[in-house]
């Protein structure tokens, strides 16, 4: 394995070599998911604090504290034991969820009926010509090995308006050793974003940034970093020279 850091924004980059196939496997029945799933006596527990922690994260960087309302849609990305779809229907948005691990799909559609769950991958959903009026990747792109392809490809998932919410970890070293040390290389991460990092990332797809935040000020928080942001072709294919040159 190579490790390298950026000069410019200090983000830490593993370069991996997994086959998709091993991708797959890494993320069946991993603590992703099943910690979430188990139906233990504190899931319920754990259930709510996941989901206060997302939506005020969200609605901190400029989501519509009162949801979805009327027919507008929502798509989570890599969406793991559904909790964030779950969140998202109860918020008002009709919650699509994807997500390469089929056994996680299935145990998600059991428990959230009100969501819809598919193991397309996004190229496939935008080939279907839908579109969503929120895209959210929570802790999922610093896992993606081609984090530029699918930031790319979402373009084509938004519909006009539409929003992209980043959540990932805040590789700011020394609150993460303190907080979360556990999160510093860690195996399924293919990098380790600085907030500047991944900032500079979003721009530079061709994103407006709306908003960033980070958790530094909540006391026992752990150290997270979200980030809002538009595409001026949201709708129109994501076929810009500016996004393709990237893929």
């Amino acid at each position: 394995m190579r490790i390298e850091q950026c000069d410019e924004t200090g983000t830490v980059i593993e370069h991996l070599s997994l086959s998709p196939d091993a991708e797959d496997s890494l993320y069946e029945d991993d603590y992703h998911a099943v910690s979430y799933a188990a139906w233990d006596p504190d899931w319920e527990e754990e259930k709510r604090g996941y989901q206060d922690r997302r939506w005020r994260n969200m609605t901190r960087v400029g989501v519509d504290p009162d949801g979805g309302g009327g027919d507008r849609r929502a798509l989570d990305i890599g969406c793991g034991a559904g909790l964030l779809c779950d969140l998202l229907s109860r918020k008002g948005y009709e919650a699509t969820g994807i997500d390469r691990a089929k056994n996680v799909i299935a145990g998600n559609r059991e428990r959230f009926p009100h969501c819809r769950f598919e193991t397309l991958r996004v190229e496939e959903l935008g080939s279907l010509g839908e579109t969503f009026d929120l895209v959210t990747l929570s802790h999922v792109l610093e896992h993606v090995a081609d984090e530029r392809a699918l930031l790319g490809a979402i373009p084509s998932l938004l519909a006009p308006g539409g929003l992209l919410y980043i959540e990932a970890p805040w590789m700011e070293r020394d609150l993460v050793m303190e907080r979360r040390p556990q999160w510093h290389r860690q195996r399924d991460h293919c990098r380790e974003y600085t907030k500047r990092g991944l900032y500079h990332l979003v721009r530079g797809m061709g994103y407006e940034v709306v908003g960033h935040g980070d958790s530094a000020a909540e006391p026992d928080g752990e150290p997270f970093q979200f980030l809002l942001a538009r595409c001026e072709q949201a709708g129109l294919g994501g076929s810009t020279p500016r996004n393709r040159r990237f893929l």
